[in-house]
């Protein structure tokens, strides 16, 4: 059962019940549900996780974090077990993406020296045992592929209340998936997560830190002698955030070559060529969504499940038809100016810049329906 008001079942839980008690991100009160449970006379196991199923990337560092308070929490008040979560779609990096936070779980509970959990000493121990690779690379590329989490939370620290998968498929105004993100996010409805600065920083940093990954997976992949089969899978998991920092940059582009077009609308030459660049970097997003599908499929197949492939499917593939209806209202935009020298206004490509206001008063609420 699941328990979200411990008042109503004080004194009632039978002693012979064992409590999984979950905390996926970090907590700031010691985890006062574990003291809790103990004083009910129960047995406690202190659930944390590595891959969420609301985490469109693994977040090495809340996860790290989270390990390291909750079995110091545990520890404290007598929890009997440590039992670390692994949630599975194929969209959001397979569970192989956990191994690293397994690997760092299994430590936390066993071993009382934090030292050795240092970034560069683990990912070196985790290399070795898990790939038979010397060095820290090969462990330290999984810290590198959850660095955009800390890169998005270093750029909005006020949205506390996002989650990764948003920054990648949501609409967090209705919970509908992939159908008008773009618009959501750094156009229309006023909901703004960034600011062009911000924007900007914030992608070029995660294509920063994935070149890193993928350099590493280049020069190191060659020396691991197992888990071989892991290796494509973290391949995947950079390509996601590869396009995540194109998308950022390429919609901000393309709003850019529209507004151009609008500037120019008395110079058709002008205007064909800054309507094809916007479609020309809608396009591109679209191809990276088939790639991206494409290559999930492949690593999916072997698997031999059915389980959430045509979800995962339908999340890009769904994304991937918007930025085609967008680039097609483009070709029919230009075919007009043709006709009468006009443009549609930008919102009704959804293409609209964002006023610096409209962005700072988007970060002063959360919208409704969110949740944690």
């Amino acid at each position: 059962m699941l328990l979200k008001h411990k008042q109503d079942v004080e004194g009632k839980i039978p002693r012979d019940v064992i409590i999984y008690d979950w905390h996926y991100t970090p907590q700031t009160d010691g985890y006062p549900s574990v003291e809790w449970f103990r004083k009910q006379g129960l047995d406690v196991f202190i659930c944390p996780t590595t891959v969420c199923h609301d985490w469109e990337f693994v977040d090495t560092e809340s996860i790290t974090r989270n390990i390291e308070l909750f079995t110091a929490a545990g520890k404290k008040h007598g929890a009997i077990g440590f039992l670390n979560t692994n949630w599975e779609f194929p969209y959001q990096g397979f569970i192989d993406i956990g191994w690293h936070g397994l690997a760092y779980g299994a430590d936390a509970a066993w071993s009382g020296d934090a030292s050795l959990r240092q970034a560069e000493v683990f990912d070196a121990r985790f290399a070795k045992v898990f790939f038979r690779a010397e060095g820290a690379d090969l462990g330290k590329v999984f810290r590198l592929l959850g660095e955009p989490n800390e890169i998005l939370r270093r750029e909005w620290p006020e949205a506390v209340w996002m989650r990764s998968r948003d920054f990648f498929h949501e609409n967090p105004q209705t919970q509908d998936y992939a159908m008008e993100i773009d618009r959501v996010f750094l156009g229309q409805r006023g909901f703004h997560m960034f600011s062009r600065d911000q924007l900007a920083r914030a992608a070029n940093r995660i294509l920063a830190v994935t070149d890193q990954a993928d350099r590493l997976l280049a020069a190191r992949s060659v020396s691991a002698e197992a888990n071989r089969e892991v290796l494509p899978v973290l391949e995947y998991a950079s390509r996601k955030r590869h396009y995540l920092a194109r998308r950022l940059l390429y919609m901000q582009s393309a709003r850019d070559s529209y507004q151009q077009a609008l500037a120019l609308r008395n110079h058709p030459v002008m205007v064909n060529a800054a309507l094809q660049d916007a479609r020309a970097l809608l396009e591109a997003l679209a191809v990276d969504l088939e790639i991206l599908d494409e290559t999930m499929r492949g690593l999916w197949a072997p698997r031999l499940k059915d389980a959430g492939l045509a979800q995962s499917s339908m999340l890009y593939l769904k994304h991937r038809d918007l930025y085609r209806e967008m680039a097609k209202s483009l070709e029919n935009a230009a075919a007009k100016h043709a006709i009468d020298g006009t443009l549609p206004p930008a919102a009704e490509i959804g293409l609209e810049q964002v006023a610096p206001e409209q962005v700072a008063a988007a970060g002063r609420a959360e919208p409704t329906g969110s949740s944690q």
